[in-house]
């Protein structure tokens, strides 16, 4: 979420139970901190499979990553 939106997920500042408009991935968007580890995205419904499309090329890429950098620690 860091790559597509100007929020600090990680900081204190953005408690449980907070939640701020802003933009994610070029989309407006409500992000809402419901748990310490989870967050619920709201985006206007016919915008909602390119957010799932952004959302699960990160996902790829992060896996990629993943086998590179285990790969490399060989």
């Amino acid at each position: 979420l860091n790559q597509g939106c100007a929020l600090d997920f990680e900081s204190a500042t953005f408690s449980v139970g907070s939640a701020t408009r802003t933009s994610l991935a070029r989309m407006p968007a409500i992000v809402h901190r419901d748990q310490a580890d989870s967050y619920v995205l709201h985006v206007d419904r016919s915008l909602a499979s390119q957010l799932w499309d952004w959302l699960r090329l990160g996902v790829q890429e992060m896996a990629a990553l993943a086998l590179v950098t285990r790969s490399s620690a060989r």
